[in-house]
């Protein structure tokens, strides 16, 4: 295992029948907005990513999903960030959950906020994070030559 970086999320909803109308164009809009105000601020594309999984729409099965229609009234959306730091990982966070919450779009009605947050604080600091580093097949002449087995009489 190694460390790929810090993550934080946040949960959030909406059930805004035209921004799911156009939930595909709105998510492309909210990457490009917070990949211009991180960068901004200094931080580099390469410190970062950011996944929106959208619950509702591919949140599971993602690109392979193949159903392709929306049929609920709401979507939940989990947004992650996994930075270099943990602290860039939180700014980027805070940015992305800004922007999902008060970004415009055709149609809008509401100026107040697009999504409903479950918790508060809603930016949740998840820390180290780690994926699988190392993958090989071991082929032994014995099975049992990686197990060994010890007996002692106590």
């Amino acid at each position: 295992m190694e460390r790929a970086g810090h993550r934080a999320i946040t949960i959030c909803g909406t059930r805004d029948p035209i921004l799911i109308g156009q939930i595909d164009s709105y998510l492309e809009t909210h990457r490009a907005k917070v990949a211009d105000k991180a960068a901004s601020f200094g931080v580099a594309p390469s410190e970062y990513t950011m996944v929106v999984r959208t619950y509702g729409k591919n949140g599971v099965m993602a690109a392979w999903e193949p159903e392709t229609e929306i049929r609920g009234h709401e979507l939940g959306f989990v947004v992650e960030v996994v930075a270099t730091t943990q602290d860039i990982a939180n700014a980027v966070l805070a940015m992305a959950r800004t922007s999902m919450l008060h970004a415009d779009f055709p149609g809008r009605l509401c100026k107040e906020g697009n999504m409903a947050f479950p918790f508060s604080p809603s930016d949740i600091e998840l820390g180290a994070m780690f994926r699988f580093s190392i993958f090989h097949v071991v082929a032994p002449k014995d099975p049992y030559e990686m197990f060994p087995i010890e007996h002692e009489t106590v």
